[in-house]
C-alpha cells in the first residue's frame, strides 16, 4: 500500500513550521476528504525465510538417511547384499 501524498495545505503548513519554529500561531486543522477510503485488506503471503530453507534441507537429508538405512537393513536381511563379517541373526 503506497503512502498518501501531502496536500497543498499540508505542505504549506509544514513549510511554515520549518521557517518559523518558535512562533506561536493559532491551531490549524484540516479534514480528510469524504471520498478518502481506507483499505484494510490483509493477505497472507508465505515467505521463504532462511530458517524454513534450513529446516526443509534438514528434513530431506534426514529422510534420505533413514530411507537408505531401512533399504540396507532389508537387503541384508534377505541376503541380497552380503557384507563380510557382518551378520543379522
Amino acid at each position: 500500500m503506497s503512502k498518501r501524498r501531502k496536500t497543498r495545505e499540508e505542505k504549506i503548513l509544514s513549510d511554515s513550521r520549518k521557517t518559523q519554529p518558535y512562533s506561536v500561531s493559532s491551531p490549524v486543522t484540516f479534514s480528510l476528504p469524504s471520498t478518502y477510503k481506507v483499505e484494510t485488506k490483509k493477505e497472507y503471503v508465505a515467505q521463504s525465510t532462511p530458517f524454513n530453507h534450513d529446516l526443509k534441507k534438514t528434513l530431506l537429508v534426514s529422510a534420505g538417511i533413514i530411507f537408505f538405512q531401512l533399504t540396507l537393513f532389508f537387503l541384508l536381511k534377505q541376503h541380497v547384499v552380503v557384507i563380510p563379517f557382518a551378520s543379522l541373526q
